[in-house]
């Protein structure tokens, strides 16, 4: 994938053949160019001991595939073509994630939760999802924000970790986590949201065979 190596080397096209041609990089059959295990372990050593490159070539890492993560499921034509295109930078996407919410960019995890959701439910990963979402909640469950967009977060964190534990069957942490971000919708009176919310409430109370709470809850969403 030129265009990823371009942008996270901060070089060029032709200055990544140079180092392919003195095999510090071996060009792939897709196209990407990877660096050998030896020459990677090198370069984050080195990294690791420029705190400013590491950072700097860390963020360019983040933004640039959690963008890629949005645009590529925004424009996707078909499951099965996406999932393939998705599995190649799995590693990658799981990284850039995992920086965005250590770094808290908080925009950045915003923009992106439903493009991650996305990518876990296609590949399956229920428990690396609930992972994912639980190391973001981590990261930005804290009382140092009162912003209504803080508070938005949290609750699309919630609800997305609460889904990949109901499909874990893991029912209780899931009404849980649910009830949770039907108390942060109410505080912020987001209609919107609490019909969501009150919508997969009711879903696992059908799950549960609590049919005459999915009905009031079913009721009530459909109400805001």
């Amino acid at each position: 994938m030129h265009a990823a190596g371009e942008h996270l080397a901060g070089t060029s096209l032709s200055v990544l053949g140079m180092l392919a041609d003195k095999s510090l990089l071996r060009r792939m059959h897709t196209g990407r160019y990877e660096l050998h295990d030896l020459v990677q372990q090198f370069v984050l050593e080195y990294l690791q001991h420029s705190e400013p490159e590491y950072e700097e070539v860390g963020e360019r890492h983040c933004w640039y595939y959690l963008t890629w993560l949005v645009q590529e499921v925004e424009s996707a034509v078909n499951v099965s073509s996406m999932r393939a295109t998705l599995d190649s930078k799995a590693a990658n996407i799981r990284a850039a994630w995992s920086w965005a919410g250590t770094h808290r960019y908080m925009d950045l995890i915003a923009q992106t939760a439903d493009s991650l959701k996305m990518f876990y439910k296609m590949k399956g990963y229920a428990q690396d999802a609930v992972q994912a979402f639980g190391a973001a909640l981590d990261a930005f469950d804290q009382p140092d924000s009162e912003s209504a967009s803080h508070a938005m977060l949290l609750g699309k964190l919630l609800t997305q970790q609460g889904s990949f534990y109901q499909n874990m069957g893991r029912y209780a942490l899931a009404r849980r986590l649910f009830q949770r971000t039907l108390a942060s919708s109410r505080a912020l009176g987001s209609k919107r949201e609490i019909a969501t919310v009150l919508g997969k409430l009711g879903f696992l109370a059908i799950e549960l065979g609590e049919y005459a709470e999915a009905r009031q809850l079913m009721e009530a969403a459909l109400h805001k």
